[in-house]
């Protein structure tokens, strides 16, 4: 029988579909899940082709709204969300394990997250800015000093490079995406509204 893009969750199918990334900053989560209500695997893949015709069209929505807006969004912007990014997907692979099947709790991850953020910046402001940005802290720099508003920027972007930071405002996202599974629209709008409001405080 098939079960592409079928989950069972307490007994219950749920249809699931990857986000690609070009659609995730618009969507906001990695994942479509949608409940499909039934306990028969026969009735599920019945249903589930109309769900996935939807999560089609709002994946293909979304990618055209993220070409409109990438191009409008301020250098600094496109590199808060392009680390926002990099923090979400490393979250979604769960924990990391080596050869030996230990646990990895190398620094190797973030350093290679740091240098993506790096290759972005340089891509973004041109290598004589990202030099400036990165590397005016050094006492031998004698360079121009960089944009002030990039320079701070860039380290609150760097930080989500580091696996052990989680601000709240990002945490928050990935408990919404969580609960909009289970909430009825009206009560997922409460609480984002609430949880906003307690993060501005």
């Amino acid at each position: 029988m098939d079960k592409q893009y079928l989950k069972k969750r307490h007994n219950v199918w749920w249809v699931r579909m990857r986000i690609p990334s070009d659609a995730k900053e618009i969507i906001g989560k990695n994942e479509f899940c949608r409940n499909l209500h039934t306990t028969d695997i026969y009735e599920a893949n019945i249903k589930k082709h109309k769900e996935i015709a939807s999560m089609l069209e709002e994946i293909e929505q979304a990618k055209r709204n993220y070409e409109g807006m990438k191009d409008k969004l301020s250098k600094e912007v496109q590199i808060s969300k392009y680390a926002e990014y990099l923090q979400q997907s490393t979250v979604s692979e769960g924990d990391r394990y080596d050869y030996y099947g230990e646990k990895d709790y190398s620094d190797d991850h973030s350093i290679v997250l740091g240098n993506l953020l790096e290759g972005k910046l340089d891509k973004l402001f041109g290598s004589k800015e990202a030099d400036a940005i990165l590397h005016s802290d050094d006492p031998q720099w004698e360079g121009k000093e960089p944009n002030s508003l990039a320079k701070k920027n860039f380290i609150e972007a760097h930080k989500l490079t580091d696996q052990s930071y989680s601000p709240l405002s990002l945490v928050s996202k990935k408990f919404l995406a969580e609960e909009s599974k289970s909430l009825k629209n009206s009560s997922y709008r409460r609480k984002k509204t609430h949880i906003e409001h307690f993060i501005k405080w």
